[in-house]
């Protein structure tokens, strides 16, 4: 059917409850309010719909209802097809419309704006006057009367023309036929279930469009994201009725945010909606589903908040926008599949995940996941590596070489120098690394793990805490750059090879370098190495360790490191007048590669310390 006449019938409803208030009245104050003769408007027979269509009464409107005409499937045999349901609803309301028009036998089209408004208008009337129920269409047209109602009060002009709120209403009413379940005719349980989501998402966009004014949304893609999203929904309404509630629950819990969230990713990836060969938002309206059919099977409250499932879905959003092309579906998996499998597998790494990672901490390092592949689109994904597990797998080894490190007890006793945001941001910094070599996680390999579990085991050995929450970060940064520029050197390709693990050892023994040279009188004693100090010492080794492993690999090598460490704390503690942290970096650098040349740091004396620290450290 004429979808404006449903909006014209919505806004028909607002001006018949709204009349008298004035913010609605600034609103139309240029555009005489809409008050029909109400009682005037009869209710056309089943006989004079006929006459309309069929005997050319009003005009020759037969192509609608022959062959592919946008009203056949309403109409069989010369009449209502009455097996259809709503085709009566439907027709009476075309049929008013043209005949208010009076349309001459020359078959005149482009009905005006007043036109339809009176039609709308007597399709609200013929309701209200109605002695039975009101038909399912009648239904669902009031409840998006109802909803709008509640903005127009307060601004009036989201539902002015040309305006979002327009078009949202808009593409619910070219979806009605679809949106009107079977069981609607006896107000079944699809039915109800069909009005509230109506009644969810178009408030949950005129709230989006209150909220931010500026954002700009086709009217085809609402239509789109409408159609691809909410028959789904009903049709996957359980008949059970203890699991109708559960799906109902998760429904009026996530679908507004999901939606709100839905369409503004539509609104600020326009280019790339517009510039797709196909319907950009079908994924998300797959993804809509696929989201709430895990929150139901896992628990609304189980496990995450509401807020932690939408921030998943809007970074599942994300990558719908930048990466349209891996929702594209096959013979063997379609958008459905592609969807349902992104997110069941990252609920199922976090459900098998050890604490804190099986709560919200480990949901925003998987939302950090998804963030990465959005971002990053030079990643490559083969037929053998579907790339909707990609970010499980990402998110599996990250948490995996995590928990190495931060245990259940150390996390409560807070002995981890890391807030929750710095370890989602550590997490981050790994994954950033992967997008930019994706090598590290292709197939089998866990290089990426190997490297997360190293720097975990690594920070774990700072038990007097001599580094803070961002001198992890930057070192963490280096240290994944470095292994992934040189692969298996660092870090070794296996995280079960702890032998491989160099960096490990080597950021241990400066630690190990560092704890003895604060000592137990802390800032009070004379040593520099920590802190700010002690970080860039590591970088340090770090980059100059990366590709020149081979003396340092034994215990040996790792106490010569450890040596010239210990030497410099001690020229620079029995001279605190005149060297400092400074001074230290100086000498460490001047020396650190000559260790990793040959293996063996010969002793500083005096003068050369002079010589080195005079000539700027070369």
């Amino acid at each position: 059917m004429n979808p404006e006449l449903i909006v014209f019938a919505v806004q028909a409803s607002i001006r018949l409850a709204t009349a008298a208030d004035k913010a609605f009245t600034q609103h139309v104050r240029d555009k005489a309010v809409l008050l029909p003769d109400v009682k005037a408007a009869k209710k056309a027979p089943t006989s004079e719909i006929i006459e309309v269509f069929k005997d050319k009464k009003h005009g020759d409107f037969d192509h609608l209802i022959l062959n592919d005409g946008p009203l056949a499937p309403f109409w069989k045999n010369g009449t209502v097809n009455r097996k259809v349901d709503g085709a009566l609803e439907i027709l009476r309301a075309e049929a008013l419309q043209i005949m208010v028009l009076q349309a001459p036998a020359s078959g005149k089209q482009g009905l005006s704006d007043k036109t339809q408004q009176l039609a709308g208008a007597m399709m609200i009337e013929q309701w209200a006057e109605h002695k039975g129920p009101i038909h399912p269409l009648g239904r669902m047209v009031l409840t998006m009367a109802d909803v709008a109602l509640e903005y127009v009060g307060a601004k009036p002009s989201i539902l002015g023309i040309g305006g979002n709120g327009e078009k949202l209403i808009g593409a619910f009413a070219v979806n009605l036929a679809v949106l009107i379940p079977d069981d609607a005719e006896k107000f079944g349980p699809r039915s109800q279930f069909s009005e509230r989501l109506v009644q969810i998402v178009m408030h949950a966009g005129l709230k989006t469009f209150e909220e931010n004014p500026r954002l700009i949304v086709r009217q085809e893609h609402l239509q789109s994201l409408i159609a691809n999203t909410l028959p789904p929904l009903i049709e996957a309404l359980p008949e059970d009725l203890s699991e109708q509630s559960k799906w109902r629950d998760v429904a009026d819990a996530l679908l507004g945010p999901a939606a709100s969230a839905a369409i503004e990713t539509i609104a600020l990836n326009q280019k790339a909606f517009l510039g797709s060969r196909f319907a950009i938002d079908e994924p998300l309206g797959a993804l809509t589903k696929a989201l709430l059919e895990q929150a139901a099977e896992t628990g609304l409250k189980d496990q995450f908040s509401t807020e932690g499932y939408i921030a998943l879905f809007r970074a599942s959003a994300g990558v719908v926008a930048a990466r349209p092309e891996l929702f594209l579906g096959s013979a063997k998996k379609d958008k459905q599949k592609i969807a349902n499998a992104l997110l069941s597998s990252v609920a199922k790494e976090l459900q098998q995940a050890p604490f804190p990672f099986d709560g919200e901490l480990g949901l925003n390092i998987a939302v950090a996941a998804l963030d990465t592949l959005q971002a990053n689109t030079s990643l490559f994904f083969d037929d053998d590596d579907a790339w909707e597990n990609v970010s499980s797998k990402m998110l599996q080894q990250v948490i995996g070489g995590l928990s190495q490190w931060i245990d259940k007890s150390a996390w409560q006793d807070g002995k981890i120098p890391l807030s929750g945001d710095q370890v989602v941001e550590l997490g981050r910094i790994f994954l950033t690394q992967v997008a930019q070599t994706p090598g590290m996680v292709t197939g089998d390999r866990s290089e990426l793990k190997a490297i997360v579990t190293g720097m975990a085991k690594a920070m774990a050995s700072d038990e007097k805490l001599l580094l803070s929450g961002d001198d992890w970060l930057q070192i963490a940064a280096v240290a994944a750059s470095e292994a992934a520029a040189n692969p298996g050197r660092l870090f070794g390709l296996d995280e079960n090879d702890t032998e491989e693990a160099v960096a490990s050892g080597l950021i241990s023994t400066l630690l190990g370098v560092a704890a003895q040279s604060f000592g137990p009188a802390g800032r009070d004693g004379k040593g520099v190495l920590f802190g700010a100090t002690l970080r860039e010492t590591i970088v340090l080794s770090l980059r100059a360790t990366a590709g020149n492993v081979a003396k340092i690999k034994s215990s040996e090598g790792k106490a010569e490191i450890k040596k010239l460490a210990a030497t410099i704390n001690g020229i620079v503690e029995a001279s605190p007048d005149t060297y400092g942290s400074k001074e230290w970096l100086r000498l460490y650098r001047s020396q650190i590669g000559k260790v990793l040349a040959t293996g063996k740091f010969d002793e500083l004396t005096e003068t050369e310390v002079i010589r080195i620290l005079e000539a700027g450290g070369s």
